[in-house]
């Protein structure tokens, strides 16, 4: 997994079932007429539904789906800006052919959701963590199902069903039918790797919040220290030089990272008994503090996508991103960032 974010099993996990009704409630929808699945089309205020005109990468994609939640309504944020304050609500459309395909929808959904989250515990315990360790980052989450259609393209060596691309979210269990079409990037080579369908099988896709929250980036030469014994997680993290040069100081001048190299100390990595202490955080006190979020765009530690699902789940009074900074700001941007802070005080002051 670690080489491509993906891994499969053919445990049926209690879906299977669930699986083949949803794969015909899926057909028989799709078999339909373009006008009978317009009713349910999707747009700016109905972001839920069919559609038929979805881009990749700026691409048009040669296929159609149909989105739902597991959860009717969602809350989401009305605007992607980080001031922006105010929520809207999302509901699922659904229509009136097949008769039971909503309700064929929600029992696959509660069983792929309890999967989900059963498979997080799994990842959880394969990094050393408690198995409960990443649930709470997804008490308000937006578990959503797609179905889709390839239909047939009369010139498929000029179209795709959908582009390369990232999963965005924490975990996407796909099951496959049983026309092959799936590929991964290998990250050591940058090859794409066929994936061939196995019957009664998912594939699992981890995404890119999972792989932030799991510390995912490369350790490259970098070692744990284990104080407490080799049979229990380990308690710090020595970062190497490669490390060091390709990740954290990447765009940084080579003094600097020189200069790292012999001072950096063993970073210390907080047990599950310390994330669970509870912190009062009023707004009395830290909430009269403004605070100001500094997006470094070239980080390779904490990726942007990261960063960005930090301010959305917890918005600043003001967000300012660095471009061409890696994740040692005052190291890559010193002149940028001591503009910006000197702009920020005089703004507080």
């Amino acid at each position: 997994m670690q080489g491509l974010g993906v891994f499969s099993t053919d445990k049926s996990w209690g879906v299977t079932g669930k699986r083949e009704k949803i794969f015909n409630a899926s057909r028989k929808f799709f078999a339909q007429p373009s006008e009978e699945k317009n009713k349910i089309r999707r747009d700016e205020k109905r972001v839920l539904g069919y559609y038929d005109t979805k881009h990749t990468k700026n691409v048009r994609d040669w296929k159609e789906g149909f989105d739902f939640t597991a959860h009717n309504p969602i809350i989401i944020p009305a605007s992607y800006k980080p001031d922006e304050k105010e929520l809207t609500k999302c509901y699922n459309q659904w229509p009136d052919y097949p008769p039971k395909l909503r309700e064929v929808c929600d029992d696959y959904a509660k069983e792929t959701e309890r999967l989900a989250f059963k498979l997080m515990e799994l990842i959880a315990l394969s990094l050393g963590f408690q198995p409960d360790r990443f649930h709470g980052f997804f008490k308000e989450q937006t578990t959503f199902i797609r179905l889709k259609h390839y239909p047939p393209c009369p010139f498929p060596h000029l179209a795709l069903g959908v582009g390369r691309h990232k999963d965005a979210g924490g975990l996407t269990i796909l099951a496959q039918d049983d026309v092959a079409g799936l590929e991964v990037k290998r990250k050591s080579d940058g090859e794409w790797i066929w994936v061939k369908p196995a019957p009664n099988s998912y594939i699992m896709s981890v995404g890119d919040i999972i792989q932030s929250l799991s510390r995912s980036v490369p350790l490259l030469d970098s070692s744990y220290v284990y104080n407490d014994g080799p049979n229990n997680p380990p308690t710090a993290l020595n970062f190497g030089p490669v490390f060091l040069s390709s990740i954290m100081y990447k765009l940084s001048p080579i003094e600097d990272y020189e200069l790292a190299i012999t001072l950096v100390r063993p970073l210390r990595l907080f047990s599950e008994e310390d994330m669970a202490k509870e912190i009062v955080l009023t707004t009395e006190n830290y909430g009269s503090v403004r605070r100001i979020f500094l997006i470094s765009e070239k980080d390779e530690v904490s990726k942007k996508d990261f960063q960005l699902w930090m301010i959305q789940r917890n918005p600043p009074n003001e967000v300012i991103e660095m471009l061409g900074s890696d994740h040692m700001l005052m190291m890559s941007k010193p002149i940028e960032l001591w503009g910006h802070l000197l702009s920020i005080a005089e703004k507080d002051s």
